[in-house]
């Protein structure tokens, strides 16, 4: 994988190349005229030091060095790193009821627009906590495993629909069994850990009291919010691209209401709380204040960093073939000459080496920025630029 950072400066490229050809023709007219008076021989004499070919070579490698730093400037990067990052936070299941009903729009645009909207604001906010996201209706189906990468979260999220799982209906059961499963599945943190669900509330299976006291055990909280209106809307429904609304045996208009008994429960059983959305506020700032009094862990996760900066490279090789074309000037020593290349060998990599190694005050300033303390981060900050 390779590009430039800064194409833009694709023209000092050019006039770099075009700069060099033009001095190398006029060198060979130049050289032309000379060796009509005089022969190379002659010609050596007279100059001594200064021979033509000198000149030629210097010309060579100071237009290379040209063309080579102004490449640099484009900001060449390739391939990739991964870094393994340590963080304080806290492990969050977001669980999604993508059942037909949540289509309804008395939470304006609908349900799920809605909801998708704000957890991509909640996430958004998240410092250092893992994410991992669940679709239930019928069956649970896990989308996001537990990850700090938001940025595949909340794309994920902008996708999702009804046709998202297989198998319609409202399964909550399924939603907290994967949810326990998930958590089985990473390794221990030492911090809270958090089933967030967003539902109409209606449950079709039941049956979910040893799954609550599963949770309970193991010191998982679910949190709730409620999606929809106590009065509710007709369920829509979409046949044969017919659009309508779903209707029972008996042929009468089917209304999902919020039903929040169950909800209720399941967050009052495991220490959660429990919001009802409106058509204002689904209650994510409740929701965010209430994880960020929740213990943190450390969480230790791997990021993929792509595009390697590599201008330093090219800025190395034109640096030194400078130093060459000046170390062969006709005028100049080659006792002094070698004292002034090594003069400036020895201020090119001096003025490098804070480059070349780790700054301990900008990786602490780091460290306090991802647990969320600004303030102290920035003095570390301020430090590590006076240093």
């Amino acid at each position: 994988m390779f590009r430039f950072s800064e194409p833009k400066y694709l023209i000092l490229f050019v006039v770099s190349v075009v700069l060099l050809i033009y001095l190398i023709r006029q060198f060979y007219q130049y050289k032309k005229k000379i060796l009509d008076i005089f022969s190379e021989d002659v010609l050596y004499k007279i100059t001594k030091n200064y021979d033509i070919n000198k000149i030629f070579k210097i010309l060579i490698y100071s237009g290379t060095a040209l063309i080579i730093m102004s490449i640099a400037i484009m900001g060449p990067q390739s391939g990739s790193k991964t870094v393994d990052v340590k963080k304080k936070g806290i492990d969050i299941i977001i669980a999604l009821d993508v059942s037909r009903s949540i289509l309804e729009q008395d939470i304006p645009p609908s349900r799920l627009e809605r909801a998708k909207i704000e957890l991509g604001s909640l996430i958004g906010m998240l410092k250092g906590d893992r994410v991992g996201v669940i679709l239930f209706a019928g069956q649970a189906f896990m989308q996001v495993p537990l990850t700090t990468d938001y940025d595949a979260a909340r794309l994920f999220l902008r996708n999702v629909g009804i046709d998202s799982v297989p198998v319609q209906g409202t399964n909550f059961k399924s939603a907290l069994v994967l949810s326990k499963q998930m958590f089985d599945n990473i390794k221990e943190s030492g911090g809270n850990k958090v089933v967030l669900i967003l539902s109409d509330g209606e449950d079709h299976q039941g049956n979910y009291d040893e799954v609550i006291e599963t949770l309970r055990t193991s010191g998982i909280r679910v949190y709730a919010i409620g999606l929809g209106t106590l009065t509710g809307e007709p369920v829509p429904e979409d046949i044969d691209g017919n659009k309508g609304y779903k209707k029972d045996r008996s042929g009468q208009v089917v209304v999902s209401r919020l039903n929040e008994g169950i909800l209720k429960k399941i967050t009052a059983s495991t220490g959660g709380i429990y919001v009802q959305g409106s058509s204002k506020e689904l209650g994510m700032p409740i929701i965010l204040e209430e994880l960020k009094t929740l213990k943190k862990g450390e969480i230790s996760s791997k990021e993929v960093y792509e595009y390697l900066d590599r201008y330093w490279i090219l800025s190395l090789i034109a640096t030194f073939l400078l130093i060459y074309a000046f170390l062969i000037l006709p005028f100049l020593s080659k006792r002094r000459g070698h004292l002034i290349a090594m003069a400036l060998v020895f201020l090119f990599m001096s003025g490098f080496s804070p480059f070349l190694k780790e700054n301990s005050e900008t990786k602490e300033g780091n460290n306090l920025y991802n647990e969320g303390k600004f303030q102290e981060a920035i003095k570390m900050y301020d430090k590590a630029q006076k240093k």
